[in-house]
This record gives C-alpha cells, sequence and structure tokens, in this order.
C-alpha cells in the first residue's frame, strides 16, 4: 500500500481526492490548515500551515512515497493578483525539496489553466505557450519549472474553471447561483468571453485515473468545450425561472478565449467521461440550496 501525503486535503477536490485514493487502496495522510476534514472514509488528518510550519519535520515523519500538492492560494476575486502567491512558491519549493530529500518517489501537483498565453485563440493544448499575465499563473508555472528541473518524477495537472457545491462564494457560478437563488439582481460585466467550466467531480476522476495508472508529464484537466459567458448566465437563470435578475454590460473589447485541448488526456486515458453542463450546474444549486 503506497503512502501518499496530501496537501490541501481538506478543500473541494482534496476531500474527494482523499476518499477516492483511500478506495484505490493508498494509505493517504491529509494535511490542511482546516481543523477537521468532511469526508466519510475519514483517513490520517493532521491540521497543518504549510506557510508557517516547519514542512521538513513533517515530512521526516510520515516519509510519504507520494506527494499530492493541492495547497494554494485560492481566495475568490483576489487570488489571481495576491501576493500570497509568493509565499506559496517559496513553501512549495521547500515541500518539495524535502520531499525528495527523504526518499520520495513521485510528486503530483495542481496546476492551472492560467499558465498558458490567454492572448492566443485556439484550444490550449499541453505543449502550447506558457504566458501567464496574473501572479497566480506565474507562480505556478514557476514552480512547474523547478519541477522540470529535479529528477523525481511528476504529473502535473492544468485545470480550467472547476465549479461545485461546496465552492467559496466569490467566483462566477456559485455567486450567480446564490445572488439568484436570493432573489437578487446579478450583472455579467464580460458576456461575451468564452470559458471551459469542469465540473469538480470529473477533476477528481481524471486526477485519479492518472494517479492510479501512473502518469507523468502535463495534462489539461477540463471539459474542451467553451462556453460565453452569456450562455452560461442565461442557462442558470434559466433554471431559476429568473431571466429578469439577469442583466449583461456591453462588452467593448475582444472577447476572451479560454478553452482546453484535451486530445492528450483522452488518448492516455482512452476515454474521458465528463458530467452534463445541465447536470453538474443542477447538483451545484442542489446542494447549495442546502447550506
Amino acid at each position: 500500500m503506497k503512502k501518499v501525503l496530501i496537501t490541501g486535503s481538506s478543500g473541494q477536490v482534496g476531500t474527494r481526492l482523499t476518499k477516492s485514493l483511500s478506495r484505490a487502496g493508498f494509505d493517504v495522510t491529509g494535511i490542511g490548515r482546516s481543523e477537521t476534514m468532511e469526508i466519510t472514509n475519514d483517513p490520517s488528518y493532521i491540521k497543518f500551515d504549510l506557510l508557517n510550519e516547519n514542512v521538513d519535520s513533517l515530512i521526516k515523519q510520515i516519509r510519504p512515497e507520494l506527494l499530492i500538492h493541492l495547497a494554494w492560494e485560492t481566495q475568490p476575486t483576489t487570488f489571481w493578483a495576491s501576493q500570497k502567491n509568493i509565499l506559496w512558491l517559496d513553501s512549495s519549493k521547500k515541500l518539495v525539496e524535502s520531499f525528495n530529500k527523504w526518499g520520495g518517489e513521485r510528486i503530483v501537483v495542481a496546476g492551472t489553466g492560467a499558465e498558458y498565453d490567454w492572448e492566443s485563440l485556439a484550444p490550449f493544448d499541453e505543449l502550447g505557450p506558457e504566458f501567464p499575465k496574473s501572479i497566480y499563473g506565474q507562480t505556478k508555472l514557476a514552480l512547474l519549472n523547478v519541477l522540470r528541473h529535479q529528477a523525481t518524477p511528476f504529473l502535473w495537472t492544468r485545470t480550467f474553471f472547476q465549479f461545485g457545491d461546496k465552492e467559496t462564494p466569490g467566483r462566477l457560478i456559485p455567486s450567480l447561483i446564490d445572488t439568484l437563488h436570493a432573489g437578487q439582481e446579478f450583472s455579467i460585466q464580460r458576456p461575451n468571453d468564452i470559458r471551459d467550466f469542469i465540473y469538480v467531480d470529473d477533476v477528481v476522476q481524471i486526477m485519479t485515473s492518472l494517479i492510479v495508472s501512473d502518469k507523468a508529464g502535463v495534462f489539461n484537466v477540463a471539459s474542451g468545450v467553451g462556453i460565453t459567458m452569456r450562455e452560461l448566465g442565461t442557462k442558470i437563470a434559466g433554471i431559476f425561472e429568473r431571466p429578469d435578475l439577469l442583466h449583461f454590460q456591453e462588452q467593448s473589447e475582444k472577447p476572451s478565449i479560454v478553452q482546453a485541448n484535451m486530445a492528450k488526456l483522452e488518448k492516455t486515458l482512452g476515454h474521458v467521461t465528463y458530467t452534463n453542463l445541465d447536470d453538474a450546474i443542477n447538483k451545484t444549486i442542489r446542494e447549495r440550496a442546502k447550506v
């Protein structure tokens, strides 16, 4: 049974991935800054702050064979430009260094589609130009380049626009759902922009498949399907039967297109099953209504 350490295991992906890998037979230890981790098959969980505690002593104690690094700055609306991204980069370098020092065998890191050059209009494949504009994307890419220059095999998953039921308010889909559910008006500022959304359960399914099959390298994690913000907003407002609450700003700038090319993943895994977008949105609405 392979010993695994998952950082950020109390997060939306982390809780699900911990449960998924535990079912697959891995010996999982999770760390995070939350007091508890809400999963059914509760593995070993350690409350630990990667930014402020001694990671080397932790790695020495656990001696994981597989490191899955999910933790990063994720505060909605501010994470793109937050200086905390630099702190996370420094902390992540120390984590990798300690993992290698104490005999680690393989590294998995959750990257981001923000590492690509969003000026490009074609769907991004894994060999596409890397030219992130945000500090978030720049620091993630910097960590990827660290991994490219060390010997331990690694898997880097570039997740695009993930959403799900327990997501923190502030991002588009949860904010839109919560606002319309409250009967309040919502305005979309850039209705012509195109984004590639993927349901959190699909993210976990893909990551689990790549981890279990020992794949290495960079892989996009997305649906491969783009949708305009206007179409997405109209779809969600239609579910609530409140199109009157939804407003669109005039967009004079050319649309930004951020969509993944999923050919590499589909060739590698053979077949990828995605949750239908309408079904995923309805699941998210039902779960958020319980909060």
